[in-house]
């Protein structure tokens, strides 16, 4: 006899949040931005910090010609990832700004803010 697993109701899942960010920089691709973000913030919150914040990039979501991006987070860590971007000032030599474009909780909405 097999024993199915109930689902989760709605209110005990994890909400999850879009930030649509712009990086501003020479010679910058998403795995640069991404090792970046992810870095800074294991430096700033530890690596029990990031675990829980679940930051997730859409790699294919990224505007190479813009620079824009998407990446997916807690609803919870939505205020610590936008503290992570202050942070981030350069990158070998060359000054990198990174900031947020806006926040969102259906990632329709947030990829009108790409293009």
């Amino acid at each position: 006899m097999k024993i199915k697993i109930k689902a989760l109701r709605p209110s005990l899942r994890e909400k999850k949040r879009y930030v649509v960010f712009k990086a501003v920089g020479k010679d910058i691709n998403l795995n640069i931005v991404s090792n970046l973000i992810i870095n800074k913030f294991k430096e700033l919150y530890g690596t029990y910090g990031l675990g829980k914040a679940g930051i997730m990039f859409l790699e294919n979501r990224f505007n190479y010609k813009e620079k824009k991006g998407v990446l997916r987070v807690n609803n919870l860590f939505v205020d610590y990832v936008k503290s992570v971007f202050l942070f981030i000032d350069n990158h070998q030599q060359n000054d990198l700004i990174v900031s947020s474009v806006y926040t969102s909780g259906s990632l329709k909405k947030a990829l009108q803010y790409i293009n």
